[in-house]
């Protein structure tokens, strides 16, 4: 990938998670970070020509077409238009072909990534969430295999 090319998504993926974390509307901001998205098109080896449709605003298209109540690509293409004009970028075409074809050369492996990934952190946070609530209440600590035991009953077994 050139290096322009990258500067470009780079600045993009920095946009648009700065607007994800200040919107209601796309659930997934403190989850898929930048970096988490950036890799994952990298490993998968996504290309794209240069058009509006990185891989990156694809994704968030699609992503917010599936959760939206809507769900049609007008719609969709509706809130890229808005986006696009709204953070100083040329409007796109209000004709939804261009989403379409972006969106189906999505790499499906890339969605299954980003899925399995996500899933694991969150899994992992509230592990280690659950951990240091349950210190904080006094209620036991996790052993060597990760199970939460009572630190009395534990010490005594050492004994």
């Amino acid at each position: 990938m050139p290096s322009s090319t990258s500067r470009r998504h780079a600045h993009q993926i920095e946009t648009l998670r700065m607007q994800f974390a200040q919107t209601d509307g796309f659930p997934f901001a403190d989850v898929l970070s930048a970096h988490r998205v950036q890799t994952a098109l990298r490993e998968e080896q996504a290309t794209w020509r240069q058009q509006v449709y990185t891989p990156l605003l694809t994704l968030w298209a699609f992503l917010s077409q599936v959760l939206s109540p809507d769900g049609s690509c007008r719609a969709t293409v509706a809130r890229v238009l808005v986006w696009l004009v709204g953070h100083g970028y040329k409007p796109c075409s209000p004709k939804t072909d261009p989403y379409c074809k972006a969106r189906q050369r999505l790499p499906e492996s890339l969605l299954r990534r980003l899925m399995r990934e996500t899933g694991q952190t969150l899994h992992e946070e509230k592990e280690e969430k659950r951990g240091r609530d349950s210190k904080k209440k006094g209620v036991g600590t996790r052993n060597s295999t990760g199970h939460i035991v009572n630190q009395k009953t534990e010490m005594e077994c050492s004994r």
